[in-house]
């Protein structure tokens, strides 16, 4: 006889590209269709503005920009693996190019001198008030 515990399943890790295959194909429109799931890093709720924006000036693509409800724009970058110092400042090139607040960037993992990296910015960007760009790994 099953009950309400046979409904319980236990959580494993899986390869992330076992679930979205392409991060610009695949990750990037399910985050783009999920960005509720960014509210914990205390953005707030976020409106979808549109995916793979052009950057003005160069050739490349923001993978999501997103507005808060304060109206301040969110760039959303994404990197499968490990981040790398391409994507950190592209991904800060990218929130300057779009005038925006905040820059999100989305890893798998973090290293601990993009972490400091990331402090140090969002020092900088609490005495810069409106002009500076807030940082969330």
């Amino acid at each position: 006889m099953s009950g309400p515990t046979d409904r319980f399943v236990r959580p494993t890790r899986i390869p992330l590209r076992s679930a979205w295959p392409r991060e610009d194909q695949d990750f990037t429109p399910w985050l783009a269709e999920h960005l509720d799931y960014l509210a914990d890093c205390g953005l707030g709720e976020l409106e979808l503005v549109n995916t793979e924006v052009p950057v003005a000036g160069i050739s490349r693509y923001l993978d999501i920009l997103a507005r808060r409800q304060n109206g301040q724009l969110v760039a959303i970058e994404n990197q499968y693996r490990e981040v790398d110092h391409d994507h950190l400042t592209r991904g800060l090139a990218y929130a300057v190019g779009h005038d925006a607040q905040a820059l999100v960037v989305v890893a798998e993992a973090h290293r601990s001198e993009f972490i400091a990296v990331a402090d140090y910015l969002n020092r900088v960007a609490e005495h810069a008030g409106s002009d500076g760009i807030g940082i969330w790994l």
